[in-house]
């Protein structure tokens, strides 16, 4: 079972928005894809084009036995044809273990598991990093994050856990931005083995598809930021498919 965990090292990078396209792209690479939220504001159901949050998931219906079956009937089918298996209601009691079914589902899944955690990783750490194969950290390309995001790389070296790849994606870049430009040169010189070829642009095609509930590749193929998006998740299918490509990192 591949596993590609998403997370974020701030708020408002796109963390969700991205896993939820990647996956998408990976069904139609022809490698079938769970989504699983561990956020509590279901980002990446609302990605996926759900037009309200769920109220059931994996934290609001724990199976009645420890199997992976057993989550079957928590799985939703979002408007483009994914799997996913929601966090459920904002409201309901947050959890900061991943139960032993969910933990099974995920060792023996056949599909690619792509999991937002958001903000949430070093909550989730030790129950996902022995299971996680590829580990993207979406950032932006801003003073602020490099200090966010090298406070967050600091935490994660001191996780013991089976080695996987480490990435860097700088999401919602801005090329006509002088500053911008400047803090991804001084990033990519600071941490030059882990970066991400491919860079998400900035782009109002992926706000306008969103609103439609459509995936911006079908939307706006055309589209910058749809390019980006195809560029990621092929490289992400090759760190899955070459393993001796793969950087231990963690």
């Amino acid at each position: 079972m591949p596993l590609i965990v998403f997370a974020s090292s701030a708020g408002g990078v796109g963390c969700s928005a991205t896993a939820a396209h990647c996956a998408h792209l990976f069904q139609q690479m022809g490698r079938p894809s769970l989504a699983i939220d561990f956020c509590m504001n279901n980002g990446l159901a609302l990605a996926l084009g759900l037009a309200e949050i769920p109220e059931s998931g994996w934290t609001t219906s724990p199976p009645q036995r420890e199997d992976s079956d057993s989550w079957q009937s928590a799985v939703l089918q979002a408007p483009n044809g994914l799997h996913l298996l929601p966090h459920g209601a904002p409201h309901a009691m947050h959890t900061t273990t991943v139960p032993t079914s969910l933990y099974q589902l995920l060792s023996t899944s056949d599909h690619v598991c792509v999991v937002d955690v958001g903000q949430n990783l070093a909550t989730y750490a030790p129950d996902l990093l022995p299971l996680t194969d590829v580990l993207i950290v979406c950032t932006r390309a801003q003073a602020y994050a490099q200090q966010q995001l090298q406070h967050m790389l600091r935490e994660l070296s001191k996780c013991e856990s089976r080695p996987c790849t480490l990435r860097i994606l700088a999401n919602r870049y801005d090329v006509r931005r002088p500053s911008q430009k400047d803090a991804l040169s001084q990033m990519m010189r600071t941490w030059p083995d882990l970066f991400l070829i491919d860079t998400i642009h900035e782009d109002e095609h992926l706000a306008l598809s969103m609103a439609q509930g459509i995936p911006v590749h079908e939307c706006y193929p055309q589209a910058q930021v749809a390019h980006d998006l195809h560029g990621v998740s092929h490289h992400l299918m090759k760190l899955l498919d070459t393993p001796d490509s793969k950087e231990a990192c963690l």
